[in-house]
């Protein structure tokens, strides 16, 4: 019997979606979306991945959630990739590093940093950015990256504070 060819891409997200958190995840992209049945993806306290790419609503809707942890891309962090796709990261803890950029696709693209450390970031190109939402959050802009957004709210909520330095 025959068995179907997996792509690389496949296989890394199979192992990055059944295996979490039981193996080190070290692929080459990580997708997000509804359609894929791994959104909300949720990266927590002791958690570490490493990928190439993320993509978060490549056609439909995707979200990442990370309260803890370290999240590392040696490239980009793409949101909202299709049209009509929505891309949503929510960071309230941990590490996110990305070698690369930041930047919304065709669809919505929403960044929320109410915690945790953003670093590297050529590029930060979202359609919606929020520092602070809902608690305390700040985001350092480094020497040389640059900061585009249509809507930029910073210390949005009742009781929230947010700083853009």
């Amino acid at each position: 019997m025959r068995h179907p060819k997996r792509s690389l891409r496949g296989a890394c997200l199979l192992a990055a979606v059944l295996s979490w958190p039981s193996i080190p995840v070290h692929a080459v992209d990580l997708l997000v979306d509804s359609t894929l049945g791994n959104s909300p993806f949720n990266i927590g306290s002791g958690d570490s991945l490493s990928f190439t790419n993320e993509v978060v609503g490549v056609t439909t809707f995707g979200q990442i959630n990370q309260s803890g942890g370290t999240n590392s891309l040696t490239g980009d962090l793409m949101m909202g990739q299709s049209a009509g796709s929505n891309g949503y990261y929510f960071l309230t803890g941990g590490t996110l590093n990305v070698a690369g950029n930041i930047v919304g696709g065709a669809g919505t693209s929403f960044f929320d940093v109410s915690g945790g450390t953003i670093t590297g970031a050529n590029a930060f190109e979202v359609a919606s950015l929020f520092i602070g939402n809902s608690s305390a959050g700040s985001l350092t802009r480094g020497s040389g990256q640059s900061i585009t957004t249509d809507v930029l709210y910073v210390g949005v909520n009742n009781g929230s504070n947010g700083v853009l330095t």
